[in-house]
């Protein structure tokens, strides 16, 4: 599938992204070199499906308590994207922060989704080495960051200004369905497993990060019909 700025700007998890593949986008050959990206994201998720992370795999715990093992796993996998979250927090905010002309824009767009297709590589590859898939890896982001840490699923969330118009804020239902599923915290028996490793989880979070973290290819396109 080519990832152009319409196609992706559906996914609305991010106004980052919305606003960045509609910059690049909107150029052919920056249009061009994306779609090559996301190519290689798609592949990297096929393969991570292959591996047996397809959502059928994973149901989460009735009692909300995670296996300790498979929350080690989480961990290493957020270590393993520290180098590639910290590259795109600050790839946003040097876009953010641009006052370039609509063709410099443009090609700072390209270099961002570049860094972004780069997290998202790292990220599903360092799945796929975890035997996680993306309903698992969902979950327990989910469970430790906005039910035990108590982050905001929007954190992170930034409106860019493109030629002094911001960006539309775009899915907010998918936030607040995040809220609803995390109104309370968690179970004490889940805090006491989560505990022992509050340290790696809490070093594990990226606001800026956040909107992009549990984007992914393959659910986009099911959800478009693809």
């Amino acid at each position: 599938m080519v990832m152009t700025g319409r196609k992706f700007a559906g996914i609305g998890c991010s106004i980052v992204v919305v606003a960045v593949i509609a910059v690049a986008g909107a150029i052919t050959w920056y249009s061009a070199q994306m779609a090559g990206d996301f190519r290689r994201v798609k592949a990297s998720e096929q393969a991570l499906v292959a591996a047996g992370g397809t959502p059928a795999a994973f149901t989460p715990p009735v009692d909300g308590v995670p296996d300790p093992a498979r929350l080690e796993a989480f961990a290493v996998v957020r270590e393993s994207t520290a180098e590639w979250r910290a590259k795109l927090a600050g790839a946003e905010a040097t876009f953010a922060a641009s006052r370039s002309s609509w063709w410099g824009r443009a090609g700072e767009g390209h270099d961002l989704t570049q860094v972004m297709a780069g997290f998202w590589l790292a990220r599903n590859e360092a799945l796929t080495k975890a035997a996680m898939g993306p309903a698992e890896y969902t979950w327990l982001y989910g469970l430790v960051y906005f039910g035990w840490l108590g982050h905001d699923p929007a954190e992170g969330r930034q409106a860019i200004a493109i030629n002094g118009r911001s960006g539309v804020r775009r899915e907010d239902a998918r936030f607040d369905s995040l809220r609803a599923q995390w109104p309370g915290g968690v179970p004490e028996a889940a805090a006491a497993v989560l505990e022992p490793l509050r340290e790696r989880l809490v070093a594990g979070w990226t606001a800026e990060t956040n909107p992009v973290d549990l984007v992914f290819i393959g659910e986009f396109e099911k959800s478009q019909g693809k």
